[in-house]
C-alpha cells in the first residue's frame, strides 16, 4: 500500500519505525502540517477510541499534545519525526 493511501495513524507509526531503525532510539517530536492535523481530526473510534469525542469537543491541538510518546508540533511545513 502506498504511503498516501494509509491513514494518518499508520503513517505516523511508519515514520516512527523508520526513525527507530535508522537512529536506534525513539523520536521525541512529531511535526504535523495542517493537512495531517485535519486527518487526525477525521479518525474515528476504531482508530483512536474515546479520543474521538474529546477531539470533537476540544479540537486536535488540545487533546493530542503527544502521540506515541512524541511531542506534537503543529503548523509545520513538513510531516516528519525527530
Amino acid at each position: 500500500m502506498e504511503n498516501n493511501k494509509k491513514n494518518i495513524k499508520n503513517r505516523i507509526l511508519d515514520k516512527r519505525k523508520e526513525f527507530i531503525e535508522k537512529h536506534n532510539e525513539s523520536p521525541m517530536k512529531l511535526y504535523l502540517t495542517p493537512l495531517e492535523e485535519a486527518e487526525l481530526g477525521e479518525l474515528g473510534p476504531n482508530e483512536i477510541g474515546s479520543l474521538t469525542s474529546e477531539i470533537f469537543k476540544k479540537g486536535v491541538r488540545e487533546v493530542m499534545t503527544t502521540i506515541f510518546g512524541m511531542k506534537v508540533l503543529f503548523d509545520q511545513e513538513e510531516f516528519k519525526v525527530e
